[in-house]
């Protein structure tokens, strides 16, 4: 009886390890000067599906980066901005700041939770370009001031110094 109680403890604790050893970092009081690295790193490191969340702290705002593999060499990154109550009063002056600037983007209707849709910008393999309009989502869309910091969280990226995709 003993040991069976012991065998099972054990199981537990090693599928809570397993369950919150692959959930994603969260890094934190991020310089806004840092995330091109960031980007950079998604688009080089990240598999097919990873992605990547710039979010300001204490608010519900967040930028949200996802990579893409159609096949070997054909790699990119989307941004997506969703259409959400915290976003709605938000969304009209993304869709102009995207215009604005020129970027090619689509409208994606979705019913999932309190989301019911997306802005979706894909831009390639053009990390300056994810960079500015990430700088300028912050600072236009967002308001936020140049020097406060960002958290940043990464999913599906390889922890190895490799390019996945390429």
């Amino acid at each position: 009886m003993l040991l069976t109680f012991l065998c099972a403890l054990i199981v537990a604790a090693l599928v809570l390890f397993w369950f919150f050893g692959r959930r994603p970092y969260k890094n934190k009081n991020i310089s806004q000067k840092e995330i091109a690295t960031y980007i950079q790193l998604l688009l080089d490191r990240g598999f097919d599906g990873g992605v990547l969340v710039i979010e300001v702290p204490k608010t519900h705002y967040f930028v949200q980066f996802s990579k893409y593999i159609i096949r070997p060499g054909v790699v990119g990154l989307r941004l997506s901005f969703p259409r959400a109550p915290w976003s709605e009063e938000l969304f009209a002056g993304m869709r102009r700041l995207v215009e604005e600037k020129g970027y090619f983007y689509r409208l994606e209707n979705v019913e999932k939770g309190n989301v019911s849709g997306f802005l979706v910008v894909d831009l390639k393999t053009a990390v300056d370009k994810a960079t500015e309009l990430t700088q300028l989502i912050l600072a236009r869309i967002f308001t936020l001031d140049s020097l406060q910091t960002v958290d940043i969280t990464c999913w599906n990226i390889s922890h190895l110094d490799e390019k996945i995709g390429f």
